[in-house]
């Protein structure tokens, strides 16, 4: 599990935050500060829908605390979400993804990977 984030070119602030297998350990604070997300490419290759959920706050109890945004992202299948006014999230971004909608914690997803990228401008 890596996760990297690559400055886009030195005149915009915007970046790529990608995750290679996002599962329901939350990611916490992948941006590392308060950021806008204005797109997200989530590939899912694992042979259940997974549900991607997007919380703004660090410290996620998984199972818990609810999400301010769920994706669900059938088996075998690509979503691609563009946001032109993008989503605001004033704390952090942080991300989990399981079989498990909403606030549920879900189960883990197995025989696959869900892939996700974030395109952020802080």
């Amino acid at each position: 599990m890596a996760i990297t984030a690559t400055p886009a070119k030195a005149q915009i602030t915007s970046r790529m935050v990608k995750q290679t297998v996002v599962n329901n350990t939350p990611d916490g604070d992948v941006t590392g500060t308060n950021a806008t997300v204005y797109g997200l490419d989530l590939n899912n290759t694992h042979s259940q829908t997974a549900y991607f959920k997007i919380y703004d706050i660090g410290a996620v109890t998984y199972g818990t605390d609810a999400p301010d945004i769920v994706i669900p992202v059938a088996a075998g299948q690509r979503q691609v979400v563009t946001v032109v006014e993008g989503i605001t999230m004033t704390t952090c971004v942080t991300w989990a993804a399981s079989q498990g909608a909403g606030t549920t914690s879900g189960s883990v997803l197995s025989g696959g990977a869900l892939v996700a990228i974030a395109t952020v401008i802080d």
